[in-house]
């Protein structure tokens, strides 16, 4: 998938708020990066179960503070709460965890400083405190670490879509989808798709989206909402039912 064809000026229609990426990042990115931590330690039962094997933040949360518990320097299970607990303001509108994700992710890098997930959670909730330049920060400290990791260039396309920086946004949003493309990278481009004005290459992003999502999960109901709003703002109301 490929933004060539969008217009080479962002045009926001009266009333838009570039705010709204917020939600994907937070909705999509907390969540993938516990959703694959999970799979990784119960691949076994996964395999047989898929469908029992869906993880609460409240689950993961969990988990984390066990094996920390049982090893307080163990840097991987810090970085990994944080981002549990940043799933969890999402799931419980609980903002008062922000601050334990923030503490996580710092107890994390005291540990190691190069420590991923970590760095990537920084980001995650700069952007949530609406802290963009130190989102595009932490996002930049990431890809020295790893560059090829996608959810590090998510935040770039987050981070400079609420800055402004919309040929940045692009640019990061097409390298996201060539290192990965997939559920987080699909709905990024459906949004800047949509933010140019063309509407039917933002259905055709977020249908991308909804078909690279497991069936059943939230996620998946997630992207079915999105598809359905944009199908009711082009005025195909029935089309938006049936999504």
């Amino acid at each position: 998938m490929h933004l060539a064809t969008v217009r080479p000026q962002f045009m926001l229609s009266p009333g838009r708020k570039p705010l709204r990426i917020l939600v994907i990042a937070l909705c999509l990115l907390a969540a993938a990066i516990g959703w694959r931590t999970w799979q990784a330690a119960h691949r076994a039962n996964l395999a047989a179960s898929p469908a029992l094997m869906q993880p609460t933040a409240a689950d993961l949360v969990t988990r984390f503070q066990q094996r920390l518990a049982a090893n307080p320097d163990d840097e991987i299970a810090y970085a990994q709460l944080g981002l549990a607990l940043l799933q969890q303001v999402r799931e419980s509108g609980d903002a008062s965890l922000y601050a334990r994700a923030g503490q996580a992710f710092k107890e994390s890098l005291q540990r190691d400083p190069q420590q991923i997930d970590a760095l990537v959670g920084q980001g995650v909730l700069a952007l949530a405190l609406h802290d963009f330049g130190g989102a595009l920060q932490w996002a930049e400290q990431a890809q020295k670490v790893n560059p090829w990791r996608a959810e590090t260039v998510g935040i770039l396309v987050d981070g400079n879509v609420e800055l402004g920086r919309y040929a940045a946004a692009v640019a990061a949003a097409q390298q996201m989808v060539n290192l990965r493309p997939g559920l987080e990278s699909y709905s990024r481009v459906s949004y800047l798709r949509e933010l140019h004005g063309d509407v039917d290459g933002a259905i055709e992003a977020m249908q991308s989206a909804v078909d690279a999502a497991v069936p059943g999960t939230e996620s998946r109901l997630w992207t079915q909402v999105q598809l359905g709003h944009l199908y009711f703002n082009r005025g195909d109301l029935e089309t938006a039912q049936a999504v």
